[in-house]
C-alpha cells in the first residue's frame, strides 16, 4: 500500500504504526505545488484551507499530524512551520483570488525563540 511502503510496523517503543499515514505540512505544501503545476488550482486552495484549520494557536503546525489535525510527534521543524507561507505565495502568483494571509505563521517563524540554535530548530 503506498501510504506504508514497508507494510507498516507496530513499534514496540511507542505501540503505534509506522508508515506514511500522517500529514506532514511540508509534504502537503509540496503536493499542493504539484496540483498547481497540473493546473488544479482549486485543489491547492483546498490544501491551504486545510492548513488554516489545523494551524496551532501560536501560528505553527505540528511536525506531523493525524488527518483531524491532532499532533502525532511533538517535535518542531522550521520547514513544517514555514512551508505553508510558500503556498500562499504560489497561490497569489497563480491569481487564485482571495488567498488568506498566514500572519500568525510568519510571526512565529520570525520570533527569536523559533529560530534559535538553542531550540534545535
Amino acid at each position: 500500500m503506498p501510504a506504508s511502503p514497508f507494510h507498516g510496523a507496530l513499534t514496540k517503543a511507542t505501540k503505534t504504526w509506522e508508515g506514511y499515514h500522517l500529514i506532514w505540512p511540508r509534504d502537503l505544501v509540496e503536493t499542493a505545488g504539484g496540483f498547481l503545476a497540473a493546473g488544479a488550482i482549486g485543489d491547492a486552495v483546498r490544501v491551504l484551507h486545510y492548513l488554516e484549520v489545523t494551524q496551532e494557536v501560536d501560528g505553527r503546525w505540528p511536525q506531523n499530524m493525524w488527518l483531524d489535525g491532532r499532533p502525532f510527534w511533538n517535535g518542531l521543524q522550521m520547514d513544517e512551520a514555514a512551508f505553508p507561507i510558500l503556498l500562499v505565495d504560489l497561490l497569489r502568483r497563480e491569481g487564485a483570488g482571495a488567498v488568506r494571509d498566514l500572519k500568525r505563521c510568519g510571526q512565529w517563524c520570525a520570533a527569536p525563540q523559533a529560530s534559535s540554535p538553542a531550540t534545535g530548530r
